[in-house]
């Protein structure tokens, strides 16, 4: 599990290293970006609203996997979907994944994690989370950064997908 967030943390962030410079090369205003961010925000909030729903109906496990497949799915569009229209509606659904998985993960590891010991194994995992983050910012941006460069914006998208879909 905790694997398991570390490396969708480290492709999310792998994501949003490109996001901007991504609406730079699909002629996205740059007086846009800051209501991007607030309006691909938005429907994250009422996407995450419906998590316990969509959990119930199809399960934990399937959940997380489904979310995390779309989301590698959705960052290889990003090589298709050149339009700045379409790139802006691709990071929406794209935070609104991510906004739903990640209480699906914490409900998950909350069934899975006995109660007398969840405070401490919920710290260790919070750790290495954090951990991974800071491997993913301080070794892996640059890699991103470069091969972005070299192949192409969407294809460090494309690389952030990847990187999810060898955790299930």
């Amino acid at each position: 599990m905790t694997l398991s967030q570390t490396l969708f943390a480290a492709g999310a962030y792998a994501y949003w290293e490109t996001l901007t410079p991504v609406y730079s090369q699909r002629g996205i205003p740059e007086e846009m970006f800051g209501i991007l961010g607030a309006a691909m925000h938005l429907p994250a909030v009422f996407t995450t609203a419906y998590t316990h729903k969509i959990r119930r109906k199809i399960g934990i496990k399937k959940s997380a996997i489904v979310l995390s497949s779309c989301w590698a799915v959705f960052c290889a569009l990003m090589i298709f979907l050149v339009h700045p229209n379409l790139t802006i509606i691709l990071v929406i659904i794209l935070e609104s994944m991510l906004a739903t998985r990640h209480p699906i993960m914490e409900f998950w590891q909350n069934t899975l994690i006995p109660s007398d010991v969840r405070a401490t194994i919920l710290s260790g995992i919070s750790t290495m989370t954090h951990v991974g983050q800071s491997f993913v910012l301080f070794f892996l941006s640059p890699f991103v950064e470069v091969y972005g460069t070299f192949f192409g914006l969407a294809s460090a998208a494309v690389l952030s997908g990847v990187s999810v879909i060898g955790l299930f």
